[in-house]
C-alpha cells in the first residue's frame, strides 16, 4: 500500500491555508503569547518556505521538494517538543501544538516527494533515447545503424533527430 498519497499541488494548497489559519486559531482558541508568537512563527516560516518550493505552490522555486518535507517533519517535531517541554502553559497550548506539529509530520509524510514540476524537469534524463523518427526495425543487422545498436540507449543528438538545439 503507497503511504504518499497526497499530490504535491494539494500539499501547496495546505501549506498557504495553514500559514493563514494557524495565527486566526491560536487567537480564536486564546492561547498565551508565547504560544501564539510559537505559532505565528511558525505560519510564517511556512508561508516563505512555501513560496520558496519547487512546487506548484512555488514562486521563487529554488527548494526541492525532498527538502521542504523534511523541513516539515523538523517542524512538526519542534512543535510536538514544544507542547511536551511547555508545562506550566495551559492544556489548550500544549494541545494546539501537538496538533500542528502531528498534522506537520503525517502531511509531509504522506506527501509525494518529487512534485510534477520537478518530474518535468528531470524527464529528459529519464528517457531511453529511442529514435521514433527512425524506419528502421527490430529485425535490422546490428551495427548497421538499427534499434539494435550499442548505443541505443544514449539520448540522440539535436543534429540527428533534426531538433533545433
Amino acid at each position: 500500500m503507497q503511504t504518499q498519497v497526497i499530490p504535491t499541488y494539494v500539499h501547496a494548497m495546505g501549506d498557504y491555508l495553514t500559514s493563514t489559519t494557524a495565527p486566526y486559531a491560536a487567537r480564536r482558541l486564546g492561547v498565551t503569547p508565547t504560544t501564539r508568537r510559537i505559532v505565528d512563527g511558525m505560519a510564517a516560516m511556512v508561508g516563505v518556505q512555501s513560496l520558496m518550493t519547487n512546487y506548484e505552490g512555488g514562486a521563487i522555486r529554488v527548494l526541492p521538494m525532498q527538502a521542504h518535507l523534511a523541513s516539515d517533519m523538523a517542524v512538526g517535531a519542534g512543535l510536538l517538543s514544544a507542547a511536551a517541554f511547555m508545562r506550566d502553559c495551559p492544556t489548550r497550548d500544549r494541545q494546539l501544538l501537538a496538533g500542528l506539529g502531528a498534522f506537520s509530520i503525517v502531511y509531509a509524510l504522506m506527501t509525494r516527494p518529487t512534485s510534477s514540476h520537478e518530474w518535468r524537469q528531470q524527464a529528459p534524463s529519464r528517457s531511453v533515447g529511442v529514435d521514433v523518427t527512425s524506419t528502421e526495425t527490430a529485425t535490422s543487422v546490428p551495427g548497421h545503424g538499427d534499434v539494435l545498436d550499442d548505443d541505443r540507449f544514449t539520448m540522440p543528438s539535436p543534429a540527428h533527430t533534426g531538433l533545433p538545439g
